[in-house]
């Protein structure tokens, strides 16, 4: 049996049928003193076994799953094996007690919200950029013939990085990285002909 919620008139986690996440009371002693007003218990002093179950956290102060961008802009989810709570979360709800011990959820956004949207959406437009970036250049430059990779050298559009060099004949293009000291010596070479674009 885990942890036992610590909130009067709570079974959360005293029997099996009732298993609930629980949740430890924060560090921060500000924080800490208001968990320990909302659960209204006398002459309380919560110790590291004293747990608030997830029956008295508004969903929206439940984290549940994590969200990331992957390499194309999509928006990929994963479940938490184990839940956590928003920065700044407080119970709220108290179902066996009297009515007056629970409090609204307040819509205004957190400053950890509003940080973390704003995280989300510079990162979902660094994505997008990058996305389309990429998408304009291979548009740009891509070639299917020989003819075309021929054409594309010789266009001033084509900076050839400085460590290359670019040796082009009617029939092949050849790229080399080539080390002069102590002697000449190719490190890499790719060459591109009309068999190799499939002319």
């Amino acid at each position: 049996m885990g942890f036992c919620c610590c909130v009067p008139n709570c079974r959360g986690n005293y029997q099996k049928t009732s298993k609930v996440s629980v949740f430890s009371f924060p560090k921060d002693e500000t924080l800490k003193r208001k968990w320990i007003q909302a659960i209204r218990r006398k002459n309380f002093n919560p110790t590291k076994s004293s747990k608030v179950c997830e029956k008295h956290f508004d969903d929206r102060d439940i984290i549940k799953v994590v969200r990331a961008y992957n390499e194309h802009g999509e928006n990929l989810e994963a479940k938490l094996n184990r839940v956590k709570l928003k920065e700044g979360a407080i119970p709220r709800f108290f179902p066996n007690c009297p009515k007056h011990w629970s409090t609204k959820y307040s819509s205004r956004e957190s400053v950890e919200e509003r940080r973390e949207r704003q995280e989300n959406y510079q990162l979902n437009q660094a994505i997008q950029k990058s996305l389309q970036s990429k998408k304009k250049y291979d548009d740009e430059f891509k070639f299917k013939s020989f003819i075309e990779l021929s054409n594309l050298v010789d266009s001033v559009r084509v900076e050839v990085p400085s460590e290359w060099s670019v040796v082009k004949k009617p029939d092949s293009v050849l790229f080399l990285i080539v080390e002069a000291v102590p002697v000449p010596n190719i490190v890499l070479s790719a060459m591109y002909d009309n068999f190799i674009c499939g002319e």
